[in-house]
């Protein structure tokens, strides 16, 4: 029984010998052998000695590929640089958002209601606002013709009052002296609302002085007088002053000795 169980334990290990079935004669050639199990070794594991420049060659290309881009990242390459450039554009664009959020409040608050109200898109505001231009625009454009009605219509009045009345001229003045000044008189007839603030204004623009201005009416008659204080009367150009007091008021006439 024993010798049998000794006999199983040499089967057991002889099982688990690599080695053990190379026969005598391949001994002699052990290096070879080995040789030519590892190379079979390898092609069982899947290794080609015809693919290991090709395997070398990948890896050096990935290594390379690795290192550039380790470089870029370092020196805040082109993924940095894109990166920043986004961040840029926000910004700006958000700036510009809140500009134009800015400028959209400012113009509601010029537009009266009636041209906004009910509307809450910035289309429709900016729709109303352009309404509201035209609405101006026209607005403007029908005072800009009253305006120029009233003055063809006082002219009018003007030229069918002198004839009417057959005196030529129906507005005078008269420009004397008087204690070391002038005095200027102008006397009309039928007429309300004389434009005296013309007449003082020209008196500045010479140089002189208005001490006193006074108006009075006297049997259907207006009576204008204004007081000049004047340091010499030898420079002052009389006929230029009478040249300016009719330019400013057309109707108005020089006379000496009468008024109408």
């Amino acid at each position: 029984m024993y010798p049998l169980q000794k006999a199983e334990e040499k089967c057991f290990q002889i099982s688990f010998n690599p080695h053990q079935h190379i026969i005598p004669e391949d001994l002699i050639f052990g290096r070879h052998v080995s040789e030519d199990q590892q190379h079979n070794n390898n092609n069982n594991y899947g290794v080609n000695n015809n693919n290991l420049p090709n395997i070398r060659r990948r890896r050096k290309l990935h290594h390379q590929l690795t290192t550039h881009l380790d470089n870029l990242h370092a020196s805040g390459g082109v993924s940095d640089l894109d990166h920043n450039a986004k961040i840029m554009h926000r910004e700006r664009e958000r700036q510009r958002r809140q500009e134009m959020g800015s400028l959209y409040m400012s113009l509601r608050t010029l537009l009266p209601l009636e041209f906004i109200k009910g509307k809450r898109a910035i289309s429709d505001q900016m729709n109303g606002a352009v309404n509201y231009i035209k609405h101006q625009k026209k607005k403007i454009k029908e005072i800009e013709a009253k305006r120029d009605e009233l003055k063809k219509l006082d002219d009018n009045n003007w030229n069918r009052f002198e004839k009417s009345r057959g005196q030529t001229p129906i507005c005078s003045f008269k420009i004397s002296s008087f204690g070391g000044g002038l005095e200027i008189v102008i006397t009309t007839s039928g007429f309300n609302g004389f434009p005296l603030s013309r007449i003082l204004k020209v008196v500045v623009e010479q140089g002189l002085d208005v001490i006193s201005c006074s108006s009075s009416s006297v049997n259907e008659k207006s009576i204008h007088t204004v007081q000049m204080e004047v340091r010499d009367l030898t420079s002052l150009d009389l006929p230029q002053l009478e040249k300016k007091l009719t330019e400013a008021v057309p109707l108005l006439r020089p006379v000496i000795d009468q008024q109408c």
